[in-house]
Protein backbone atom coordinates (compact mmCIF):
# COMPACT_ATOMS: atom_id res chain seq x y z
CA UNK A 1 0.00 0.00 0.00
CA UNK A 2 2.85 2.40 0.74
CA UNK A 3 4.82 1.87 -2.50
CA UNK A 4 2.05 3.13 -4.86
CA UNK A 5 1.57 6.23 -2.70
CA UNK A 6 5.31 6.93 -2.71
CA UNK A 7 5.45 6.46 -6.48
CA UNK A 8 2.51 8.80 -7.01
CA UNK A 9 4.02 11.47 -4.73
CA UNK A 10 7.36 11.18 -6.52
CA UNK A 11 5.72 11.51 -9.95
CA UNK A 12 3.78 14.58 -8.78
CA UNK A 13 7.05 16.20 -7.61
CA UNK A 14 8.67 15.42 -10.97
CA UNK A 15 5.78 17.11 -12.85
CA UNK A 16 5.90 20.18 -10.58
CA UNK A 17 9.68 20.46 -10.97
CA UNK A 18 9.47 20.18 -14.76
CA UNK A 19 6.72 22.82 -14.92
CA UNK A 20 8.74 25.22 -12.74
CA UNK A 21 11.79 24.61 -14.92
CA UNK A 22 9.90 25.37 -18.12
CA UNK A 23 8.28 28.45 -16.58
CA UNK A 24 11.72 29.76 -15.64
CA UNK A 25 13.19 28.97 -19.07
CA UNK A 26 10.26 30.63 -20.85
CA UNK A 27 10.58 33.72 -18.68
CA UNK A 28 14.33 33.94 -19.36
CA UNK A 29 13.79 33.42 -23.09
CA UNK A 30 11.23 36.23 -23.24
CA UNK A 31 13.61 38.59 -21.42
CA UNK A 32 16.45 37.63 -23.80
CA UNK A 33 14.11 38.19 -26.76
CA UNK A 34 13.33 41.71 -25.50
CA UNK A 35 17.02 42.46 -24.89
CA UNK A 36 18.06 41.12 -28.30
CA UNK A 37 15.54 43.40 -29.98
CA UNK A 38 16.16 46.36 -27.63
CA UNK A 39 12.40 46.53 -27.03
CA UNK A 40 10.26 47.55 -24.08
CA UNK A 41 7.52 44.95 -24.60
CA UNK A 42 6.82 41.85 -26.67
CA UNK A 43 4.56 43.67 -29.12
CA UNK A 44 7.30 46.16 -29.89
CA UNK A 45 9.78 43.29 -30.17
CA UNK A 46 7.58 41.57 -32.77
CA UNK A 47 6.32 38.57 -30.84
CA UNK A 48 2.74 39.32 -31.83
CA UNK A 49 1.62 36.49 -34.09
CA UNK A 50 1.59 32.72 -34.24
CA UNK A 51 4.19 32.75 -37.00
CA UNK A 52 6.61 34.71 -34.76
CA UNK A 53 6.70 31.94 -32.16
CA UNK A 54 8.29 29.24 -34.33
CA UNK A 55 11.61 31.08 -34.75
CA UNK A 56 11.37 32.18 -31.10
CA UNK A 57 11.12 28.57 -29.89
CA UNK A 58 13.91 27.44 -32.21
CA UNK A 59 16.30 30.19 -31.15
CA UNK A 60 15.78 30.16 -27.39
CA UNK A 61 15.01 26.47 -26.71
CA UNK A 62 16.66 23.16 -27.63
CA UNK A 63 14.11 21.89 -30.15
CA UNK A 64 14.59 18.26 -31.19
CA UNK A 65 11.38 17.86 -33.21
CA UNK A 66 9.30 20.47 -35.02
CA UNK A 67 5.73 19.31 -35.64
CA UNK A 68 4.62 22.65 -37.10
CA UNK A 69 0.86 23.09 -36.86
CA UNK A 70 0.25 19.37 -36.21
CA UNK A 71 -0.29 18.27 -32.63
CA UNK A 72 1.10 14.78 -33.05
CA UNK A 73 3.74 13.40 -32.61
CA UNK A 74 4.98 16.19 -30.30
CA UNK A 75 1.82 16.11 -28.18
CA UNK A 76 -0.59 13.26 -27.50
CA UNK A 77 -3.62 13.00 -29.72
CA UNK A 78 -6.19 13.32 -26.91
CA UNK A 79 -6.25 14.70 -23.38
CA UNK A 80 -8.67 14.37 -20.49
CA UNK A 81 -9.50 16.45 -17.42
CA UNK A 82 -8.73 15.33 -13.86
CA UNK A 83 -12.37 14.28 -13.64
CA UNK A 84 -11.89 11.88 -16.57
CA UNK A 85 -13.99 13.92 -19.01
CA UNK A 86 -12.65 14.86 -22.45
CA UNK A 87 -11.06 18.28 -22.87
CA UNK A 88 -10.31 20.51 -25.84
CA UNK A 89 -6.66 20.98 -24.79
CA UNK A 90 -4.46 21.02 -27.87
CA UNK A 91 -1.55 22.61 -29.66
CA UNK A 92 -2.61 24.34 -32.86
CA UNK A 93 0.55 26.19 -33.90
CA UNK A 94 4.32 25.89 -33.51
CA UNK A 95 4.19 22.51 -31.79
CA UNK A 96 7.71 21.44 -30.84
CA UNK A 97 9.34 18.80 -28.67
CA UNK A 98 12.26 20.00 -26.56
CA UNK A 99 15.41 18.07 -25.69
CA UNK A 100 14.19 17.47 -22.13
CA UNK A 101 11.00 15.79 -23.42
CA UNK A 102 8.67 18.74 -22.86
CA UNK A 103 6.22 19.55 -25.66
CA UNK A 104 5.40 23.23 -26.10
CA UNK A 105 3.45 25.21 -28.66
CA UNK A 106 0.88 27.95 -29.11
CA UNK A 107 -2.86 27.51 -29.20
CA UNK A 108 -4.61 30.84 -29.65
CA UNK A 109 -3.60 34.43 -30.05
CA UNK A 110 -6.44 36.67 -28.96
CA UNK A 111 -6.49 40.34 -29.76
CA UNK A 112 -8.15 43.07 -27.76
CA UNK A 113 -6.27 45.86 -26.01
CA UNK A 114 -3.30 43.55 -25.60
CA UNK A 115 -2.02 40.35 -27.11
CA UNK A 116 -2.86 37.19 -25.25
CA UNK A 117 -0.99 34.10 -26.34
CA UNK A 118 -1.92 30.70 -24.96
CA UNK A 119 1.06 28.39 -24.59
CA UNK A 120 0.22 24.68 -24.52
CA UNK A 121 2.61 22.52 -22.49
CA UNK A 122 2.90 18.79 -21.93
CA UNK A 123 5.60 18.08 -19.35
CA UNK A 124 6.39 14.63 -20.75
CA UNK A 125 5.38 15.03 -24.38
CA UNK A 126 3.04 12.41 -25.82
CA UNK A 127 3.66 9.94 -22.99
CA UNK A 128 0.82 9.36 -20.53
CA UNK A 129 -1.10 10.16 -18.47
CA UNK A 130 -2.10 13.11 -20.73
CA UNK A 131 -4.31 14.72 -18.11
CA UNK A 132 -4.90 18.47 -18.09
CA UNK A 133 -3.65 19.71 -14.73
CA UNK A 134 -1.38 16.75 -14.12
CA UNK A 135 1.11 16.68 -17.01
CA UNK A 136 -0.57 19.08 -19.47
CA UNK A 137 -0.92 22.80 -18.77
CA UNK A 138 -1.69 26.14 -20.38
CA UNK A 139 0.15 29.40 -19.78
CA UNK A 140 -0.83 32.81 -21.07
CA UNK A 141 1.52 35.58 -22.16
CA UNK A 142 0.14 39.09 -22.00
Amino acid sequence: MTIPTLMQNHQRKVYVTQLHKLYSELNQALVMYLNDRNAVNLLEAGLNSASAFNPFFKKYFKVVQDCGDEQTPCFAENYIKLSGDATSFQCRNNCVLLADGIAIGTDNILRDKSQIVQISIDINGPQGPNILGRDAFCMFIY
